[in-house]
C-alpha cells in the first residue's frame, strides 16, 4: 500500500468533488446574463439606441428585409395587436436557447419592444450579453406609442405639436402598415417554440 499513490488518490478525488460542487452551484452562462442586466441595465443602457415610431416605420417601408422585430410583451399582448412582421419572444424567454439561432444574425438589426422602453432595454441588453446579434435597438415609448402614433392614428385625433409634414406621414404610414399587417398574417412563424411530450414508452 504506497501512501505516495494513496495521496495523489485522496488529492485526485478531492479537486473532483470541489470541481463537481463548482458546477453544480456556479451559475450557468444564461444566470449570470440574467443578473448582469438586471443588476446594471441603468448603467449599460447607454450602449443601445433607441430608435421613434417615424424612424422606424420609415425602416420597415423601406427595407423590412434587413430588420428582425422582437416583442417581448406576455403572449396574450402580442395576440390582441403587435406591429407587423413582430416575433413575440417574452422577455422571461429570452435566455431559451431556442431562439439563438433567430436573434443572432449579423446581417439584421434586431429591434425590441416591449409595453415600456425599460423591458425593451432589459431585453436588447440580454440578447448582447448572451452573445447574440450586437446590432440591436430598442422603440422609443414601447408599443403603445407606436400603436396609437401609426397603426390607430388618425388626422382629427393628431396632436396640436405635430407639423403638417408628420401628419401627413402618419396618416400615410397607416395605410402602409395596414398592408404589410396583411402581408404578415400570410408568413409563417420563424421558430416553432419546442413542447416537451409527456409520457409515451
Amino acid at each position: 500500500d504506497n501512501p505516495i499513490l494513496r495521496m495523489r488518490y485522496s488529492l485526485t478525488v478531492g479537486i473532483a468533488v470541489i470541481i463537481g460542487f463548482a458546477l453544480i452551484f456556479m451559475p450557468d452562462k444564461s444566470s449570470r446574463a440574467l443578473s448582469s442586466v438586471e443588476n446594471h441595465w441603468q448603467q449599460n443602457g447607454s450602449q443601445i439606441e433607441q430608435i421613434d415610431i417615424d424612424a422606424l416605420a420609415m425602416k420597415m417601408f423601406d427595407d423590412m428585409a434587413s430588420l428582425q422585430i422582437i416583442d417581448v410583451r406576455s403572449a396574450s399582448d402580442f395576440e390582441q395587436a403587435h406591429i407587423p412582421f413582430a416575433v413575440n419572444v417574452p422577455y422571461e424567454k429570452l435566455i431559451s436557447a431556442q431562439w439563438r439561432k433567430f436573434l443572432s444574425s449579423g446581417e439584421k438589426t434586431n429591434i425590441f419592444y416591449g409595453a415600456d422602453s425599460e423591458t425593451a432595454l432589459k431585453a436588447a441588453l440580454l440578447s448582447i450579453e448572451l452573445g447574440d446579434n450586437r446590432n440591436a435597438e430598442i422603440l422609443k415609448g414601447g408599443f403603445e406609442t407606436f400603436n396609437t402614433g401609426l397603426m390607430t392614428f388618425t388626422e382629427c385625433c393628431a396632436s396640436p405639436d405635430l407639423s403638417s409634414e408628420v401628419i401627413k406621414f402618419r396618416s400615410n404610414a397607416r395605410l402602409k402598415l395596414e398592408e404589410l399587417a396583411a402581408k404578415a398574417s400570410n408568413q409563417p412563424a420563424p421558430v416553432k417554440e419546442v413542447r416537451k411530450v409527456k409520457g409515451g414508452c
